[in-house]
């Protein structure tokens, strides 16, 4: 039996959307698969002709209090506070009672998840961790985690799959991992998603998105958190806005994370009322990239990745891309051949790659283009499914 343990499964996040492939794969590669995660299946992204692989998994969910609805009596909230850590307890008996073979660990972000779990007889059974996550996070002062916690973390696992070349060598280096452990797997997207949309007429897209028909949107999906950088988009697009040589609208869709959240929150706010700028509350991974295929720009002003699925989603979606120079992003878009790249932070050149996209049409296309050609030929469904078939190959 195959374990996955990921601590979100069913959101928008990439991460959760990346646990989705290896479920998806898994499944219908006739794996016996069990899920563990924090969150209940209400809101999997499975489409109703895939529902059928729900009723092949078996769930164990690690509820956390948070979850509890704000809106329900204080009996109720009492009675889920209680239950709560008695339903924990029993599901972690039930797991180590499970004849494991192959336990895969989705996402550094799970590793608490797996700690609290305490897993026994480890030994006797292989421990792949998938690393979405570069280890240049840890130079930020909102992620507290350290050198010594990695570590001592990636010490468990017999094996490790990296989505991008780049973020593999930066861990290599900083743990000092051993590179014969270490595989490459580069994420994928929802083809199925993407290949409709794209016979679909632009216009309908923005109206049902509620997208300007009058003026370009560009576009930045991601959680509203400093790692992120929308504050580097908001000036840019300022600096345009005020050159009186610019009419656009810059749409942001995320979840909103602690204080630098809701700073951005209030400078959307306040800026609104001058500027044509707007906040989506997030949404579901197919209106995600409904967003996507209407939009006319997508920016990723990103302080650290490792290889986002945002642009693998816009190259699919044959969108111009701009991007902060930073993990794997160099790995899908080469600068002026793919989409535009910048250094991280450099808000200037973020706002000339701006310029540069709304004023020539054909410098769109053709690096469009070029992005749709290099996902198919690098990061299409079927080499993401033939990379693990060859991977579970060496144990299987």
């Amino acid at each position: 039996m195959k374990v996955l343990i990921s601590k979100s499964v069913f959101g928008v996040t990439g991460s959760a959307q990346c646990s989705q492939d290896i479920i998806r794969y898994l499944i219908n590669n006739n794996h016996s698969l069990t899920v563990i995660s924090l969150e209940g299946n209400n809101g999997f992204s499975f489409e109703t002709k895939q529902n059928d692989l729900l009723n092949k998994l078996k769930w164990f969910i690690f509820y956390k209090s948070s979850t509890i609805n704000n809106n329900i009596s204080f009996l109720k909230k009492l009675y889920w506070k209680l239950k709560f850590p008695i339903v924990r307890y029993f599901n972690k008996r039930k797991i180590n009672k499970l004849n494991i073979r192959h336990l895969i660990v989705n996402s550094t972000g799970s590793l608490d998840l797996l700690n609290e779990i305490s897993l026994k007889g480890a030994k006797y059974f292989h421990k792949t961790l998938v690393v979405h996550e570069s280890p240049d996070i840890t130079k930020f002062k909102e992620v507290k985690k350290n050198k010594e916690y990695y570590s001592q973390q990636f010490s468990f696992f017999s094996d490790y799959i990296f989505v991008s070349k780049i973020v593999r060598d930066k861990w290599i280096n900083f743990i000092n991992l051993d590179r014969d452990k270490t595989h490459y797997i580069p994420n994928t997207i929802r083809e199925d998603l993407t290949k409709n949309l794209l016979t679909k007429n632009i216009f309908d897209l923005k109206k049902e998105c509620s997208l300007s028909m009058e003026s370009k949107t560009i576009l930045c999906i991601g959680s509203i958190q400093y790692l992120k950088g929308q504050d580097l988009l908001i000036e840019a697009s300022k600096k345009l806005w005020n050159s009186g040589d610019y009419n656009f609208d810059l749409v942001l869709i995320g979840d909103v994370y602690e204080s630098f959240g809701l700073k951005i929150m209030n400078m959307i706010n306040q800026l609104k009322i001058d500027y044509p700028i707007k906040y989506k509350k997030p949404v579901s991974p197919f209106m995600a990239l409904k967003y996507i295929a209407s939009a006319d720009i997508i920016v990723l002003p990103s302080r650290t990745e490792a290889l986002p699925r945002v642009i693998l989603e816009g190259m699919a979606l044959k969108k111009p891309i701009i991007a902060s120079d930073v993990g794997g992003v160099s790995e899908l878009i080469e600068n002026n051949i793919q989409g535009l790249v910048f250094n991280a932070e450099d808000v200037n050149k973020l706002s000339d790659c701006m310029k540069a996209l709304l004023d020539d049409g054909q410098f769109i296309k053709n690096l469009s283009e070029k992005a749709h050609e290099k996902y198919w030929n690098f990061y299409s469904r079927k080499i993401y499914n033939k990379n693990w078939s060859n991977f579970l190959d060496r144990f299987d």
